[in-house]
Parts: C-alpha cells; sequence; structure tokens
C-alpha cells in the first residue's frame, strides 16, 4: 500500500520540478556603462604664459564705448576700463560701493598663479566661445528681433589657453551664448580683493565747468592755483590734463580718484570730473590730433598765466546740444 502511494507522489514532484524548470530564463548579457562626456573639455593655461609676455602686456580686460549718455565719457581720455590685469600681476579694477558717486578706482597685485586661475575661471565660464555681436537688434528665440537704443558695448579682451588673444565687442547684453556673457560680467563686475588700495594715477582728464549749484554736496576749496579756473562763461567746460604734484594736491582735496566732485573759489562754485588713466595709456597725442591745437603758450609763469592752449568749441555727442561744447585746454 505505501509503495503504491510513493509513486505517485514522486511523480508528481518531478513534474512540477520540470514545470518549474522550463520557466527559468537564462540570466541577462551585462552590458558596460558608457559615462557621458562633458559638453565642454576645459583647456589648461600653460604655467609659463606669463614668462612670454612683457609686464605691461594685458592678460584680460573689460572695457566700455558707452551709449548717449554724459558727454564727458564719449571721448576716450573721458572714461577708464573698468578691470584690467597686467602681465606683471597688477590689477586694477572698479568698486561700485554703495552708489554711483562712491565709485573709486582700486589696485592690487596677484601673483602668477593667482592671475593664471582668474583666466582659467573666466576661460571656463565660456570667454572663448563668445561671438561678437555690434548691430543694435538681437534675434530672439521666437523669431522676432528685439532692439535697444543707446546702449553701451561691453568689450572683453584677453588669452586664451592656447596664447592667442581673443577679443570680442558685445551690444547690450546681445551675446550668442547670454549665460557665460552673464558669468563673466558677474565676476569682472562684483570683483574685489581684501588688499585693494585706490589706485594713484600719474595722469588724469580733468573737467571743469562753473555751476550755480552743488547739488546739495558741501563743496571743498579749491586746492590749486586759480589759473586752473580760466575765465569761463556759464555752460563752458574745460579739459585739462594733469599730473605730478598738481595732480597728487587734486586728489588728496578731492574724495575718490575718479568721477564728480564740487569746488568753491573766490565765491564761485565749479563741478570737476576726474578720468586717471591706466598706465599704459596717453591721450595728448590724440586729442592734438583731433582738435588740432595751437602751440603751446610757454610762459614761465604758470601763477598769472598758465601753459595752457584753448580751442575753439568743438561738438560733443550730447543729447543736450546745449551742454555739448568743451573747449579743450593743456597743462604739461
Amino acid at each position: 500500500m505505501k509503495t503504491h502511494l510513493k509513486i505517485p507522489f514522486l511523480a508528481l514532484t518531478l513534474g512540477l520540478m520540470a514545470a518549474c524548470a522550463g520557466q527559468v530564463e537564462p540570466p541577462a548579457t551585462l552590458q558596460p556603462t558608457i559615462a557621458a562626456l562633458p559638453t565642454h573639455i576645459p583647456v589648461r593655461f600653460a604655467d609659463d604664459l606669463i614668462q612670454t609676455l612683457a609686464p605691461g602686456d594685458i592678460l584680460f580686460q573689460q572695457d566700455h564705448e558707452p551709449g548717449l549718455i554724459r558727454p564727458e565719457v564719449q571721448f576716450p581720455f573721458g572714461r577708464v576700463a573698468p578691470f584690467t590685469l597686467y602681465a606683471d600681476g597688477t590689477l586694477i579694477y572698479l568698486e561700485e560701493g554703495s552708489s554711483f558717486d562712491e565709485q573709486q578706482l582700486m589696485e592690487t597685485s596677484l601673483s602668477p598663479a593667482q592671475s593664471l586661475a582668474l583666466l582659467q575661471k573666466l576661460t571656463d565660464l565660456g570667454f572663448g566661445r563668445l561671438e561678437s555681436h555690434t548691430d543694435d537688434c538681437a534675434r530672439q528665440a521666437d523669431g522676432s528681433s528685439l532692439c535697444v537704443a543707446d546702449a553701451a558695448t561691453t568689450i572683453l579682451r584677453g588669452f586664451l589657453p592656447g596664447g592667442q588673444l581673443h577679443e570680442v565687442k558685445i551690444y547690450h547684453d546681445f551675446a550668442n551664448d547670454p549665460q557665460a556673457f552673464q558669468s563673466i560680467q558677474e565676476v569682472l563686475n562684483d570683483y574685489t580683493h581684501p588688499d585693494g588700495r585706490p589706485y594713484q594715477p600719474a595722469v588724469a582728464t580733468l573737467f571743469l565747468s562753473p555751476v550755480d549749484s552743488t547739488e546739495g554736496r558741501t563743496p571743498a576749496e579749491w586746492p590749486l592755483d586759480e589759473g586752473w579756473l580760466t575765465p569761463m562763461a556759464s555752460g563752458d567746460r574745460l579739459v585739462w590734463f594733469i599730473e605730478g604734484e598738481e595732480l597728487r594736491t587734486f586728489l588728496s582735496a578731492a574724495p575718490r580718484n575718479m568721477g564728480d566732485s564740487y569746488f568753491e573759489h573766490a565765491g564761485r562754485l565749479y563741478h570737476a570730473f576726474l578720468v586717471p588713466w591706466l598706465p599704459d595709456m596717453d591721450y595728448k597725442s590724440e586729442i592734438q590730433a583731433e582738435f588740432q591745437p595751437p602751440a603751446l603758450d610757454t610762459r614761465e609763469s604758470t601763477k598769472t598765466a598758465p601753459v595752457t592752449s584753448r580751442f575753439a568749441d568743438c561738438p560733443v555727442p550730447s543729447t543736450d546740444p546745449d551742454t555739448a561744447d568743451f573747449r579743450i585746454a593743456f597743462v604739461r
């Protein structure tokens, strides 16, 4: 009896095992995993790049060509690049301050390694991918065109890892790579350094004009010889080149090393606009060629007759023709 009972059970067990075995799938073949390649492979700067350059060569610079704003900045000697890094590590940058009237030009020194690291950062953000766009209209993603009038043009120039110079001019923010352009602008515009100190220019441009009001600011006493304030009619502007001890004296009385300030002398109020020159800048011959000044007065006495030359009124691009005349004066 027991023998007859075991045979069906054994057969059933073997059948179930065979059925289960038929449902088992063969093991899957493992496929190798391929890591995604980066869209932009970073290229490093050569460690000896700086050694191949002269100390005064520019490694990277941010500059601007302004729109139609205040008339002084229409001249190249009426504005200064807000960020310039030289091969010797000298870095001159604009510190914004909490308001426009607190702007001043700062200076610091970077080591070769720090300079290359800054170049590398700008490269990694996409400087080499940027292309020039100088038209005042740009095609949008939806196919329409956006046009902006009287905007500034940003100029970025600097070295790439291969040692070649790259320069782009971008009107408004019409960049072919908007994210790269914005990121680079943020790095340059927000730059500050713990060891930064006010830049001491060797030469500067000084715009002077008589005014009726100081716009609520307390004027300082005029620090230089009154010959600098050669008689001017209301609305006139003088443009001086100032350097040496006279520039140092002016800077000691001015609130900062650039921009607007107000002075008082002999009961009259004057507005001054100072523009420091970078170490490699020299605009004298450019101004002489543009405005064709007569021969300079070389009288020795600068007390009663400063060494100056006055030009005929020169029209300057401005939205206000009544205040857009300059008389150019030289100091040497």
